[in-house]
């Protein structure tokens, strides 16, 4: 029997070229794809391919990678799982190895009864990592995401199922998965060749428009409205709809959508400094609307209020300020932060504060008269009866429709604009962002939270039930976006349509996140991935930006020439 055991040790297993050897107290593999090495601790200690070694060994610090939480030990009763698998467990949890031909997928199971950490040690030869579209080097580096991909030369090893990157750690780089309560982990690793991409992302895509407004006759008005979740969440495009009645030659300007398909630049959870932050992001147009404060002024204590109405206003001035450097930029109305009705009074206090300090710096000509507009919102809002059922937080739609018949009257006062309904000139036509990457197989930016439309070609039905499934990739701890619809074969010439919500980004109900389109029982050509447009319009197909001169343009769609 035990001659028979040592035979059985000293087996060698073979699916699809991939061999597993026992040695010195572990074990060795052999892939088509990579060579690996696990210790006599139980621990993947070695990962190699193109003659690249992708983990640190072991020596003054652990190596490879272990389970860890207030001390960390080796993975005892190592055992073979099928055929070319290995198990082994320790008192903070279990690891399963599944050593495929091209890749090895880790599968780590959280039994210490707290949280624990999943590490892998990185090898300092290692020059890079891409994650996000971001290059990081030299490394150390620290970020969060999902999936990353760690360079040396053209070798590149993708690691999926992460929570962050952090480093310097004793001078090594460590990749950390975070592991909950009793939950299980698959972490997947694959070497392979560097993508174009990788070894040199692409600059961060920037939306810019013809604000010239020149695209129909009688001209546009451009506005872009900027601020948080109440410039946009829920029935904040009904806000636009209301200005758009009022004043028909508004067309709206940003890099997101809402409900009806309007464009903003309004994001869910935005203080002033997050504005202030993607400031370069904002595109350049002739007329602004700035609301923002209410996140900045959440407070615990009354004793908060001045310091923090006073720092309010100041950062609302630096974003005045900076918008007022952007190239075409005529005049910027500044709204006064509106009164809320929630559970924190405090929070109404600090917001009637930071007013008056913004009405006192106007006052004391702060602002040049002839480019920053102040519209009073505040006082009328605590003028109207029983305006707090109406306004909260974020207003219903009567209270948006009351914002609008506050700014519209500005807005005419301030740019004269005209009044007729603008008529699309020949040869104009609406710029579509085309936010997909044929070449990466995901969107070309992580996603804003807001409505978007995907449209493809139905190339054929390879079987029963075939649908579309948009989704990011999981995030510990955040919510990611996944759904699915299923595929009715349009009509000839038709493309196939779906439209969806992201939900709202933050409180775990959507992460920023790249978005892949996948077909299932179903193949898919020439996909489309655009902001909902008003109306619900499609845009002809095209890549990158481009303008649409066939699809007709709606009400408050900025036309271009």
């Amino acid at each position: 029997m035990r001659t028979m055991f040592l035979l059985m040790a000293m087996a060698t297993a073979t699916r699809a070229g991939v061999e597993l050897t026992a040695k010195d107290g572990g074990w060795e593999i052999t892939a088509p794809g990579y060579t690996a090495q696990i210790g006599a601790n139980g621990y993947l200690m070695g990962l190699k391919a193109g003659d690249v070694e992708f983990l640190a060994p072991a020596g003054k610090t652990p190596g490879g990678c272990y389970l860890c939480m207030n001390g960390q030990g080796p993975l005892t009763n190592l055992r073979r799982e099928g055929e070319t698998g290995l198990r082994g467990e320790n008192r903070w949890g279990e690891i399963v190895y599944d050593f495929q031909p091209d890749r090895v997928v880790c599968t780590a199971t959280n039994r210490y009864g707290s949280p624990i950490a999943f590490y892998f040690i990185l090898n300092q030869e290692l020059e890079a990592a891409v994650a996000n579209r971001q290059r990081y080097s030299p490394l150390p580096a620290t970020f969060t995401a999902g999936t990353s991909v760690w360079l040396k030369g053209t070798q590149a090893l993708e690691i999926q199922g992460s929570n962050r990157a952090w480093g310097p750690w004793k001078e090594h780089q460590v990749w950390d998965a975070r592991l909950e309560k009793d939950e299980t982990r698959t972490v997947t690793l694959i070497p392979r060749a560097a993508t174009k991409n990788e070894l040199n992302p692409p600059e961060p895509l920037r939306f810019t428009f013809d604000v010239s407004g020149t695209g129909t006759t009688p001209n546009q008005i451009p506005l872009c409205m900027i601020g948080d979740s109440i410039t946009w969440w829920r029935y904040g495009d009904d806000w636009r709809q209301y200005l758009l009645d009022r004043i028909p030659s508004l067309a709206f300007v940003g890099t997101h959508t809402a409900a009806l398909g309007y464009s903003h630049a309004g994001e869910g959870g935005n203080s002033i400094d997050q504005v202030i932050a993607r400031m370069a992001d904002i595109p350049d147009c002739p007329y602004y609307h700035l609301l923002i404060g209410t996140n900045n002024n959440n407070v615990a204590t009354a004793e908060e209020i001045k310091p923090r109405s006073e720092r309010a206003a100041q950062k609302i001035e630096e974003a005045v300020n900076l918008l007022l450097q952007k190239p075409s930029v005529r005049k910027v109305f500044l709204g006064s932060i509106l009164p809320c009705a929630t559970k924190n009074p405090l929070r109404d206090q600090t917001n009637a504060a930071t007013n008056v300090i913004l009405r006192q710096r106007f006052a004391d000509g702060a602002f040049p008269t002839d480019k920053v507009i102040w519209v009073e919102y505040e006082k009328p809002v605590r003028a109207w009866p029983g305006w707090e059922p109406k306004i909260e937080l974020h207003p219903l739609k009567e209270g948006y429709e009351f914002l609008a018949n506050i700014l519209a009257p500005i807005l005419q006062r301030e740019i004269n604009p005209p009044m007729e309904k603008p008529v699309p000139t020949p040869n104009c036509g609406v710029k579509v962002y085309n936010l997909w990457d044929p070449e990466a197989g995901e969107t070309q930016v992580p996603i804003i939270a807001g409505w978007y439309t995907v449209s493809c070609d139905l190339v054929r039905v390879t079987g029963p039930e075939p649908k579309l499934r948009i989704h990011g990739a999981p995030v510990q701890g955040r919510g990611f976006l996944d759904v699915s619809f299923p595929v009715t074969p349009p009509a000839d010439g038709q493309r196939l349509v779906v439209r969806f919500y992201t939900r709202e980004e933050g409180s775990k109900a959507y992460t920023r996140d790249f978005l892949k389109v996948e077909a299932e029982n179903c193949e898919i050509g020439r996909i489309l991935f655009e902001k909902l447009r008003p109306a619900e319009r499609v845009s002809i197909f095209g890549e990158g930006a481009y303008i649409d001169r066939t699809t007709p343009p709606a009400p408050g769609e900025l036309v271009e020439p």
